[in-house]
């Protein structure tokens, strides 16, 4: 029956894969959830890995060999994704860490930008409004 429906997803049966992917979601997530431990990394691996399948069933070439296809595709989405997961670093958001993630600085400093702008010159300045060669009032 699988060997079926994968013949017939290849074949651009949505319906069909459809049915494959309710028949092996859960292997996927668990398998997902077993390498990356994050719940949310695993469903996102379990939706990358389905993505993937879908994209790929074309070149499928032993519809009786999906469930290890699908395993191997599953496999590398969850390489990615810790891939990923180490060159992304998380800063935690809660009330603590942000008051530690301000620390002595605290908010910005803006006599830098008044001090700027109370001593910038005023004489030889014109709007861009005047005509060349005539200075302001």
């Amino acid at each position: 029956m699988e060997r079926s429906l994968v013949e017939r997803a290849q074949a651009g049966d949505r319906d069909a894969f459809e049915m494959l992917v309710r028949q092996k979601v859960d292997a996927v997530y668990r398998t997902a959830q077993a390498i990356l431990v994050n719940a949310a990394d695993a469903q996102d691996a379990t939706q990358e890995t389905f993505i993937a399948a879908w994209r790929g069933l074309p070149r499928l070439r032993e519809p009786e060999r999906f469930a290890a296809w699908l395993g191997r595709i599953t496999t590398n989405a969850c390489r990615m994704s810790l891939r990923h997961r180490q060159t992304v670093r998380e800063i935690p958001m809660d009330a603590e860490d942000d008051r530690s993630a301000v620390g002595s600085y605290g908010a910005p400093d803006t006599s830098i930008a008044t001090h700027t702008l109370s001593t910038a010159p005023s004489d030889g300045c014109r709007s861009s409004s005047e005509p060349a060669g005539r200075s302001p009032p």
